[in-house]
């Protein structure tokens, strides 16, 4: 697994700069907050570390269902009407 130690103003700060190092989405990463301090004048910062996380197998995929097609319906004869009847 790889691991890297980072600060950052916030835990998300932080965790997103790891994620960019490591080049992977954030929420593929496991992060232990190390230290957490307020620096002078009120200033914030976190350090942790930020481990990928072991890709998870993926369930067998169950196969898909066959797909049974129908026999089309037979066309059906339709006898136009005739002029005769229509003229009557």
């Amino acid at each position: 697994m790889e691991s890297i130690e980072i600060t950052g103003k916030t835990l998300k700060d932080a965790t997103i700069a790891a994620a960019a190092q490591l080049g992977v989405a954030p929420e593929a990463l496991t992060v232990t907050l190390l230290e957490e301090s307020k620096g002078l004048f009120g200033k914030a910062q976190v350090r942790i570390r930020a481990e990928v996380a072991e890709p998870v197998a993926a369930p067998a995929a169950a196969p898909e269902p066959a797909v049974v097609e129908e026999p089309a319906a037979k066309p059906r004869r339709v006898r136009a009407p005739s002029l005769r009847r229509l003229q009557s």
